[in-house]
């Protein structure tokens, strides 16, 4: 449920809450444009998007099908699905094109793609929510490798130079100690750790796998200002003195980091 709201906020920014005066929504199209959502992501998941993108547009299901080497039937299912949705247009002869830039595309395939990933821990969220269930459960890691799609170079460059250095006023050179919490698999950490080599990161995750990736990504990178703790939030590492300089900022809603300047 906490990952829900996150990519919510994370992505679509928070709503506004409705006031007594508003019109309800139309439950029922909300609910099928969660179903076509469904659709669409499974499409980006199961490389339909990508080949229909690729192809010479409009297209037959049948050059869809060719293109992505799958069975015609299916292709016809989600295409028409897709029309019903108002995703896919359809035009004489039965050809279908995408009406979308393939960076709009790309990015919202990428997201919807994470609504399969999340139901397979609906089970064990059933579990978790009750009184006397347990306390929580670990990420799994189709999840983790979503997250870590909004970790390329590309994107964490962009958060350093807009987020990060602007923010805590950063310069090459600076010495300062970060404490990155749930540090995933570190890739965000590990370019703060190359960018300023005088400071010291240190990754924290609850998730085992994540922490285990992350050593690996500083192994690889040969980072030596970089350090990753498996833990909870209750024994966190202590990472200066009380009387240094501190700020916090937030990277995404998923992951908040804490940095103390010395």
């Amino acid at each position: 449920m906490e990952t829900i709201e996150c990519l919510r906020h994370e992505h679509y920014g928070v709503c506004s809450m409705a006031s007594d005066h508003d019109e309800p929504r139309d439950l029922e199209q909300i609910v099928r444009d969660g179903l076509s959502t469904l659709v669409f992501g499974f499409g980006y998941r199961a490389g339909i998007l990508d080949s229909f993108i690729k192809t010479q547009q409009p297209c037959s299901a049948e050059e869809l099908a060719k293109q992505t080497g799958m069975k015609v039937r299916y292709i016809e299912e989600w295409l028409s699905c897709l029309v019903a949705a108002g995703i896919v247009r359809v035009h004489d002869d039965d050809r279908f094109s995408l009406p979308y830039d393939e960076a709009k595309l790309r990015l919202q395939g990428h997201i919807a793609g994470v609504i399969p990933v999340l139901c397979d821990s609906i089970p064990e969220l059933e579990e978790v929510i009750k009184t006397d269930g347990p306390r929580g459960y670990s990420f799994k890691t189709p999840f983790l490798k979503f997250v870590e799609g909004w970790s390329t170079p590309a994107s964490i460059e962009n958060w350093v130079k807009k987020s990060l250095d602007p923010v805590l006023k950063l310069k090459p050179g600076n010495q300062f100690t970060l404490l990155d919490l749930g540090c995933g698999y570190g890739r965000h950490a590990c370019r703060v750790g190359q960018l300023y080599p005088e400071s010291s990161v240190i990754g924290v995750d609850m998730d085992q796998i994540s922490i285990d990736r992350a050593m690996k990504e500083q192994k690889s990178t040969g980072i030596k200002n970089v350090q990753f703790i498996c833990t909870v939030g209750g024994h966190l590492p202590l990472i200066g003195p009380t009387s240094s300089t501190s700020s916090s900022l937030t990277r995404s809603c998923i992951a908040p980091q804490i940095l103390m300047t010395s």
